[in-house]
Parts: structure tokens; sequence; C-alpha cells
């Protein structure tokens, strides 16, 4: 992922932050995965790209529900 950076290519590190959750087994915890994601909500409101966004925001809201804190996963599958 440090190559997409390098090159330039945010949507694409972005994106792949965002479905970090596929490699989560590589990960320590789950802070992790909320840690990339935060990246890519970052990301694509820079860009106001609202569709990743709102994709971004769902899938923080599924890690959330992934630890049984479904106050915030509601928090963040409202959020838009």
């Amino acid at each position: 992922m440090d190559l997409l950076v390098k090159l330039g290519f945010n949507n694409s590190y972005a994106y792949c932050c965002q479905n970090v959750d596929i490699y989560q087994v590589y990960y320590d915890s789950v802070n992790a995965l909320f840690r990339l994601v935060d990246i890519a909500i970052s990301i694509y409101k820079k860009n106001q790209n609202r569709f990743a966004l709102a994709a971004a925001f769902h899938k923080k809201g599924v890690f959330y529900s992934y630890i049984n804190d479904h106050q915030n996963a509601l928090q963040y599958f409202k959020t838009q």
C-alpha cells in the first residue's frame, strides 16, 4: 500500500484502507482497522467523493458492530 501513496494514487490507497477488513487476520487489533478506515474517510472528504465516503462510513459502522458497539455502529450507518 505504501507504493500507492508514493505514486500518488490516493483514491486507490483510500479504497484499500476502507476494505482492510479483508486482511484483518494480518492485523493485531481492530484499532488498526479503525485507523485505516479513518485514513480512507479523510482522503474521501478531501477529494469530495461522497459515494466513497458513504461506503467508508458504512464500513466503519460494520467495524463497530464487530466489537458489539452498536450505538456507534448506528451512528456511522446514519452518517452521510
